[in-house]
C-alpha cells in the first residue's frame, strides 16, 4: 500500500510505505513542522519511501528510508529492498539492545559477586573453580590463583563433598544454565 505523506515519520506506527515526491514536499514546506522537506530538496532528494521497524514487542523502534534523486513511485524491486532492509535493521537494533542488556546484567552480577561478604565461587561443569570472590579467598586463606582450576570438593569438608558432587553431577547431566548450591 502506498500513501502520500509529507514527512518521513508520518504514519510511523503503520507498516505502510510513505511516498514523498518533490511536488508534495514543495507544497508542504510552508506548513512544515520540521526541516526535513527543505533539507531533502537541498540535497536533491525528490522521492523517498520509508517503513517503520519494530522491536521484538511490536513497538515502533524507528524508521528506515530509501532516497532517490528523481520523483517516482516505488517499484516492486524497491519495495522488496525496503522491506528486506527494514527487517535487517530491526534485527540489528534488537541484537544491540539484547547485547546492552546482557552487558548490564553481567556488570550487576560482577559487582554483587565481587563485593559480597559471603564466600562465593563459580564452578565449571566438572566442579572446578573458575572464579572465587575475595570473601571466599579470605575464608579459605588462599589466593584466587590457588583456587582457579582446582576441584571445589578439595576445599570443603567431607560432609559437604557429597552434596557438591551431587550438585555438579546434576548440573552436568541436566544441560541447565547453572545450579545454585548454598552451604
Amino acid at each position: 500500500t502506498i500513501r502520500n505523506a509529507g514527512y518521513l515519520t508520518s504514519g510511523a506506527p503503520l507498516r505502510e510505505v510513505l511516498d514523498i515526491v518533490s511536488a508534495q514536499i514543495d507544497t508542504l514546506v510552508p506548513n512544515a513542522r520540521c526541516v526535513i522537506p527543505q533539507a531533502a530538496l537541498a540535497e536533491g532528494i525528490r522521492a523517498s519511501w520509508s517503513l517503520p521497524f519494530h522491536s521484538a514487542d511490536g513497538a515502533v523502534a524507528g524508521m528506515f528510508a530509501l532516497y532517490y534523486p528523481n520523483p517516482h513511485a516505488p517499484g516492486a524491486a524497491e519495495l522488496s529492498v525496503l522491506d528486506s532492509c527494514t527487517n535487517l535493521v530491526s534485527m540489528a537494533v534488537e541484537h544491540t539492545r539484547a547485547r546492552s542488556q546482557l552487558v548490564s546484567s553481567e556488570q550487576r552480577f560482577r559487582r554483587a559477586f565481587d563485593a559480597n561478604v559471603v564466600g562465593m565461587a563459580l564452578l565449571d561443569a566438572a566442579g572446578e573453580v573458575q572464579q572465587a570472590n575475595d570473601a571466599l579467598c579470605e575464608m579459605l586463606g588462599r589466593h584466587q590463583r590457588e583456587l582457579a582450576g582446582r576441584p571445589f570438593t578439595d576445599l570443603v569438608t567431607d560432609e559437604n563433598r557429597v552434596r557438591i558432587d551431587a550438585a555438579v553431577t546434576a548440573f552436568a547431566t541436566s544441560g541447565s544454565e547453572g545450579e545454585q548450591l548454598e552451604m
